[in-house]
């Protein structure tokens, strides 16, 4: 992990690192023992657990020009005297409940002055701030929630979160397509499938192990339809799937009464597991490389 100091800082406001779902700038008088900043405090970092998680940098104000808002401008120290690394950690351990896992990095400015770090990961459950509400971050603030999304929030829990790269490998008679996944939540996937609908220019005409199911869609576009189940991945672990291919001689695809169907340009991707949300990624075939592609 990399280490928080001020040239890091530094770089981040010569490099004009803008704000963003998981980066806010907070200049020094964000901190204060009044209860109004204390609450903004608690509605500012429980937004960022209920969401992807993220930073929070106090000390360091934004730029005031209207066409640079949310660019840091300057480090604007906090004074250690008037509020402490302690005093955050009690306001920040004031939220309900708890999150686990908050991180306070202190980075000296002088012997009286620094900046605060703090790092919040994504939560597995809501978190309430102190007026009651429970709040998300939006683009560069943080604003309320709908009650559905704080039931998502706290679903979180309840299924497994996959997150899943694939590769393909090809050379001049036999492919493979390779997927790796990992169970990043605390509950089993008992059962899950990764559905692929693979455009026929990319490997097609071809022979897929265990599959030979061609589908058309409604715009009378053809793909290779095909399903790589997976059960029992456990929290934390990972596991590879793939499916291997064969090129044979080009086939023509007729439409229906005859007509020409083209192959889709695009690879589809569906995973489901259990009750988790399902991901879905389409990747233009002109996208495809040799490297590992994120889904």
């Amino acid at each position: 992990m990399e280490t928080w100091n001020k040239s890091r800082i530094d770089q981040m406001i010569l490099d004009k690192v803008e704000e963003n779902l998981n980066l806010d700038y907070k200049a020094a008088n964000a901190l204060d023992r009044g209860e109004s900043k204390k609450k903004e405090i608690v509605k500012d970092v429980s937004s960022f657990a209920n969401s992807a998680g993220g930073v929070i940098i106090y000390g360091v104000s934004e730029n005031q020009d209207s066409d640079k808002r949310h660019f840091a401008e300057r480090i604007d120290p906090v004074q250690r005297e008037q509020f402490s690394k302690e005093a955050l950690d009690q306001v920040i351990q004031t939220i309900q409940p708890r999150i686990n896992g908050v991180r306070i990095h202190v980075v000296s400015i002088s012997e009286t002055q620094c900046c605060y770090v703090v790092d919040i990961p994504k939560s597995e459950t809501a978190h309430m701030a102190r007026d009651g509400r429970y709040y998300k971050r939006h683009e560069f603030t943080a604003i309320a929630m709908e009650e559905y999304e704080v039931r998502d929030v706290y679903n979180r829990r309840t299924h497994p979160k996959i997150e899943a790269s694939f590769h393909i490998f090809r050379d001049s008679f036999r492919g493979r397509i390779i997927f790796k996944i990992k169970n990043t939540s605390k509950v089993i996937a008992k059962n899950g499938v990764i559905i692929l609908e693979v455009p026929s220019t990319l490997v097609s005409p071809i022979t897929i192990d265990g599959v030979d199911t061609i589908v058309h869609d409604d715009d009378n576009r053809h793909y290779w339809y095909l399903e790589l189940p997976f059960e029992n991945l456990y929290p934390g672990l990972e596991k590879t799937l793939f499916r291997n291919f064969d090129y044979v001689e080009r086939i023509s695809i007729n439409g229906p009464r005859g007509a020409n169907v083209e192959s889709r340009e695009f690879l589809k991707i569906q995973i489901f597991a259990d009750e988790m949300p399902f991901i879905s990624k389409e990747v233009p075939v002109l996208n495809l490389t040799s490297s590992w592609i994120n889904i």
